[in-house]
């Protein structure tokens, strides 16, 4: 079988002229299969990497006047989880295989990503998770709450709570310690 290759371009069609046997054919479909592969990944880091930005800004612009940019802050921390997951999602598919063991080990290593997951979750099926605001005057910091015990309660089959995290949440919500969401960012 031969494959025959035409480019169509705006005024006509302008004829390429290359004829591929099957088995080139195939090794430059991989090729192409490979190089978008390549951009999807550039694609997704940056959008991950546009929606942390904004979310840093968003808190920079907030300043002392954060009640009133509740929203914005929390559509903007949710893009940043939801941009992650995409992400995630997309080395799911494409690099089963490779990506799943990695992901386990980082699991179980850093207690951030698994806060992550669990924000990302809560954000996206129960509420916003950033329900408090606090400015330091002196220093001119704003603080961005999210509560523990929110995480802790919140109970979902689809979304359990792996025991490593819910005994951290616990720890911090015995210690009155929020989850500062700027800290928790830089920090995932």
């Amino acid at each position: 079988m031969k494959y025959y290759s035409e480019e169509y371009v705006i005024g006509g069609l302008d004829q390429v002229g290359v004829t591929f046997d099957a088995v080139t054919f195939s090794k430059v479909s991989k090729a192409v299969d490979r190089i978008q592969q390549m951009s999807n990944e550039m694609d997704f880091i940056a959008v991950l990497e546009y929606n942390l930005q904004d979310f840093f800004c968003s808190t920079k612009i907030a300043g002392s006047d954060g009640r009133r940019n509740f929203t914005k802050l929390n559509c903007c921390f949710s893009n940043f989880l939801n941009s992650f997951y995409t992400w995630k999602w997309y080395h799911d598919c494409i690099w089963r295989d490779i990506f799943l063991g990695l992901l386990e080990q980082y699991r179980k290593k850093h207690i951030i990503y698994r806060l992550g997951e669990r924000l990302r979750n809560y954000t996206t099926h129960k509420a916003f998770a950033i329900t408090g605001y606090r400015y330091d005057v002196i220093n001119e910091i704003p603080y961005f709450i999210i509560d523990p015990n929110q995480l802790l309660k919140w109970e979902d089959p689809k979304h359990k709570l792996n025991a490593t995290l819910k005994n951290w949440l616990k720890e911090q919500v015995e210690n009155e310690t929020p989850i500062e969401a700027y800290t928790f960012a830089t920090e995932f």
